[in-house]
């Protein structure tokens, strides 16, 4: 009997043995390939709703025996893309014969490792030999399996079972997944190429610097998409015809400090931005060179090479709720270039102890009147709050609210030793009541709400008073202040700001204020000013 009838007969016996029912098929001495189809029956499952036995779990079994000096067995491609592409489960049971007695039996189970060994010899074949598989082969090695030891028949159950586990529509998925995935790093990740212009080169660097940074995405009607398999690229057939737009988001930036200095040297302001190069994508000649720095209100280029560079403001609704700290960081900036409009400047980057010069660059002009004066109300308050001990990063207010409260702060500020207010105030006075000829002393009651809290100074503004034309016959007269005393400071939460009784206060203070020497003072409370009253940028 030759070893290759033995081995089958054999496996039959093991596999009866071990409680499978086994179907042999036609042998094919030539090929010495002998499959068998074993059912294993399954206990009914729990949830069956018909409580009968579930469906008998089919695999199938090709045998193969070698004499003892053979190390790997060849098999034809043919039975391999067969195996590869069943959804069933195979085994290639090898049995080892040593003059004319079985000495070892070893079960290969084909599973994920040798899915991907097998797919990987068929997809890497020339294109001419893929229409002669069977011509060719691929070795399954011994110890590419497990040996089964005495008694054969157990092993065998316990090995084949383990395999294929009780769910014979899971293991089919997971097989069907080991096929299709086989070969792949990442099978989400696509290579795209895609062809740009035709553009001339200075065109196509602007283009490059532009998408580098966010500014344009690249757009192309000539694509291809492909995946890598096996170490090669795999062409992707779509229906119909592709486009593609690539952008680089914020992800290729990083938060660096945008410093600015004179043509001295002098330092003058520091941001703190997110930055993006387009040296960090591409890498073009220095000319095309691009960075945008961005910030809660601010989207700035920079072209190095024409040391130029353009601000552009994001726009900010009035009652959304922002960090009172960047939107301060932001307009004191462009106040910064604004005061120096027309000025050569440096700007540099810096990080922890690096810092790198960018380019000399003359100021624009960035801001509205609107905005300027948003950013002198910003600058006060936040210098106010940080006098007050209130400075916190975590403070939110409205564009709004700092409007609002910004002529409060510089006068409050002013009173602290901040230098003048930058204002006037215009009211209305009865005849007689101003005397114009003397310095005339308002006491009033300025004051900002910081969420809950609401700090409130009781000032004496002194300043020459000045005569405005009458309105509808009354006389309106117009100060503008040259000093500002802090005659109280308080601290209210929530409503007991409502226990602040100005007249009272104010009355009392005006006569303090005379015996110091201040004949001519009159209280306005702050609170009373309307929108036509109110104080005025001078």
């Amino acid at each position: 009997m030759q070893i290759a009838d033995e081995a089958e007969d054999l496996a039959q016996l093991w596999g009866t043995r071990a409680g499978f029912l086994v179907n042999p098929v036609r042998r094919d001495r030539a090929g010495w390939d002998h499959l068998f189809e074993m059912s294993l029956p399954r206990e009914p499952r729990p949830s069956d709703p018909f409580g009968l036995p579930a469906c008998a779990f089919t695999c199938r079994v090709q045998v193969k025996s070698a004499t003892c000096d053979q190390r790997s067995i060849p098999i034809k491609l043919t039975n391999w893309k067969r195996a590869v592409q069943d959804p069933l489960p195979w085994f290639l049971l090898l049995i080892r014969f040593d003059r004319g007695a079985m000495r070892e039996a070893v079960l290969v189970h084909l599973g994920e490792t040798l899915v991907e060994r097998v797919i990987a010899k068929l997809y890497t074949l020339p294109a001419d030999a893929k229409t002669q598989l069977h011509l060719k082969t691929h070795s399954v090695r011994w110890n590419d399996g497990e040996v089964l030891k005495q008694p054969v028949e157990r092993s065998l159950f316990q090995a084949i079972t383990r395999a294929i586990g009780d769910d014979a529509f899971e293991y089919a998925k997971t097989k069907q997944g080991w096929y299709e995935n086989a070969g792949y790093k990442d099978k989400s990740a696509l290579d795209v190429t895609m062809a740009l212009g035709p553009f001339k080169p200075d065109e196509l660097c602007r283009r490059l610097a532009r998408a580098a940074v966010g500014l344009d995405g690249l757009e192309s009607s000539q694509v291809s998409l492909s995946r890598e398999r096996f170490g090669r690229a795999e062409p992707l057939q779509v229906r119909g015809s592709v486009t593609a737009k690539v952008n680089w988001g914020e992800s290729t930036g990083r938060q660096l400090m945008l410093n600015v200095h004179d043509s001295d040297g002098t330092h003058l302001t520091t941001l703190p931005v997110w930055t993006r190069s387009s040296t960090s994508v591409f890498p073009l000649p220095r000319e095309f060179w691009l960075l945008r720095f961005e910030s809660l209100m601010i989207d700035m280029q920079l072209d190095v090479g024409a040391n130029h560079c353009k601000v552009n403001l994001k726009s900010i609704e009035d009652t959304e709720p922002v960090s009172l700290k960047a939107l301060n960081d932001d307009l004191a900036f462009l106040k910064c270039l604004d005061d120096r409009q027309g000025q050569t400047l440096e700007l540099s980057l810096s990080r922890n102890h690096y810092s790198a010069v960018l380019a000399r660059v003359t100021a624009p002009a960035t801001l509205g009147r609107s905005q300027y004066q948003l950013a002198t109300d910003s600058v006060a308050l936040w210098s106010l709050l940080g006098h007050l001990g209130a400075a916190d990063a975590t403070v939110r207010l409205t564009p709004k609210a700092v409007a609002d409260f910004g002529y409060a702060a510089r006068v409050m500020l002013m009173g602290r030793g901040g230098g003048g207010p930058d204002m006037f105030l215009d009211f209305s006075a009865s005849e007689g009541e101003v005397d114009l000829t003397r310095p005339l002393t308002i006491v009033t009651s300025p004051c900002v709400k910081i969420g809950a809290i609401t700090y409130m100074d009781l000032v004496a503004l002194t300043a020459v008073p000045t005569a405005l034309p009458q309105k509808n016959g009354t006389p309106w007269v117009r100060v503008v202040p040259e000093q500002c005393k802090i005659l109280l400071s308080r601290r209210y939460v929530g409503d007991q700001v409502r226990k602040f009784d100005f007249p009272t206060v104010a009355l009392s203070s005006e006569a303090e204020l005379s015996k110091s020497g201040a004949e001519h003072a009159i209280g306005i409370d702050w609170r009373s000013f309307t929108e036509e009253t109110c104080p005025q940028t001078a």
